[in-house]
Order: C-alpha cells, then structure tokens, then sequence
C-alpha cells in the first residue's frame, strides 16, 4: 500500500510553515513501510494533528496557508486511515475520513472561512470522498452534506 506524501513540486512552494508535517508524514511512511504499525500510526497521528493546527490557521486568516491547508489534511487523513486499514480497524479508518470530510464542509459552510480555503475545500473534497472505499451507510448523510456543501460554493463563487 503507497502512503501519500508530500508532493516533490510542493517542496519549492510551500514555506517553512510545513516543515514539521512533512518530517512526520516521511518518519511514518518509513515505520509504515517497515511494518511498525504501531510507530507509524503514532506519527500520522502526529502529522494529523499537525495538518489541523495549520488548517486552524488557514481558516483565522493565515493566508500563505490557505491553498496547501486542504490538502495536507487529506494527505494525513488518507495516511492516518490507512494505517487504522492495515491494522484491521475499519471503522477507525472510516472515522478518520469522516473528521476530514466533517472539516471541510464547515469550512465551505462558515461565513467566516476565507474565500481561498473554501475553493481549496471545494477542489479537493472529491479527493477526499474518494478515500471511503465503499461509503457506509451511516456516512451517506455527511457525504451528501460534504457535497451540497461544495456544489454551493461553485453556484455562489461563479456568480
């Protein structure tokens, strides 16, 4: 199973801001190719809090981070997921995803999250849905909420 990291165009765009994502995403690939779950599961959980804390600041203004924001939490979700599969934990995976995809549809809906996030939100939401292989029942209303969400935006942003 390929782990998602950081793409190698990203590095001359992104600012110092991601530095510490990116060392814990590559330190957990490495555990999860290696085998150590348990390491790796630690330091995607690390790199996915992370991915938040700079989404946190995407959403109260940060504007050098808002564009890579949406996608870093993807790539620690989608990770942070796997490991929780590899390890026989579905729904744990499952719940991964959902926080994400939770995420993002406040952001798309809150009058206070900046235009940049939520077209950010708004592209790489389809990403993220993909990730729910196959979707539960129990997701279908949040799906579809992630969705109306997100169709939304495009209506009012093409005006």
């Amino acid at each position: 199973m390929d782990n998602l990291q950081p793409r190698s165009s990203d590095a001359q765009t992104h600012p110092e801001f991601d530095g510490r994502w990116k060392r814990l995403t590559l330190q957990a690939n490495a555990a999860f190719n290696a085998g150590q779950l348990e390491a790796a599961g630690v330091a995607y959980d690390q790199a996915l809090h992370e991915a938040r804390m700079i989404f946190a600041e995407a959403w109260n203004g940060h504007a050098a981070v808002q564009p890579h924001a949406p996608p870093m939490l993807i790539v620690s979700a989608t990770n942070a997921a796997n490991q929780r599969r590899a390890s026989g934990h579905e729904k744990a995976a499952t719940e991964q995803l959902m926080s994400a995809i939770r995420i993002f549809t406040e952001a798309l809906t809150s009058a206070r999250s900046p235009e940049s996030l939520k077209r950010g939100c708004a592209e790489h939401l389809p990403r993220l849905l993909a990730e729910l292989t196959p979707p539960h029942s129990e997701t279908e209303s949040i799906i579809e909420e992630a969705k109306s969400a997100a169709l939304a935006y495009w209506k009012t942003s093409a005006n």
